[in-house]
C-alpha cells in the first residue's frame, strides 16, 4: 500500500478501479481499503443490464461512473472502455476485475495511457461446481 501512496505523490491523478459484473465485488473491497488509506480513485463499473453496488462505492467517497449494455437512465450505454474514453479517464495506475474480454480491453486502454506496468488485474472465473 505504501508504494501506491508514493505513486500518487508523484502523479496526483486518482487511480482507476474497473469492475465488470461480478468483478465489481473485489473492486469494492479494494475501494474500501484505498479510501481508508486516503488514496484517491475513480470507480468505473460495467454491467450487462441492471447495475449493482453503486451505493456501496459512493460510500467510499469516490467518483463512480457506470456503463451498461442496456439503456438505463443516468448510465453510459456501452462498455467501460467507452465510458472511460467519454470521460477522458487517465490515471497513474489501474486495477481491474471482470470478464477476460473486458480485462483485455482495459489492458489495451492502459497501454496507451501509462504503460503495461501500471495495470493490475484480478482474474475471476465461474466454476461449475463452486459458483
Amino acid at each position: 500500500m505504501s508504494r501506491l501512496i508514493e505513486i500518487q505523490k508523484e502523479d496526483p491523478r486518482p487511480f482507476v478501479l474497473v469492475g465488470g459484473g461480478v468483478g465489481c465485488g473485489p473492486m469494492l473491497f479494494l475501494a474500501r481499503i484505498l479510501a481508508k488509506k486516503g488514496v484517491s480513485f475513480v470507480a468505473v463499473l460495467g454491467f450487462r443490464d441492471v447495475p449493482f453496488l453503486s451505493a456501496e462505492f459512493e460510500e467510499t467517497g469516490c467518483r463512480v461512473l457506470m456503463a451498461s449494455e442496456q439503456s438505463h437512465s443516468g448510465l453510459f450505454q456501452g462498455t467501460v472502455i467507452g465510458c472511460m474514453k467519454k470521460n477522458q479517464i487517465s490515471a497513474p495506475a489501474y486495477f481491474a476485475c471482470g470478464p477476460r474480454g473486458m480485462l483485455s480491453a482495459v489492458d489495451e486502454y492502459v497501454s496507451r495511457d501509462c504503460g503495461d506496468e501500471q495495470v493490475q488485474v484480478s482474474l475471476e472465473e465461474r466454476m461449475g461446481c463452486g459458483y
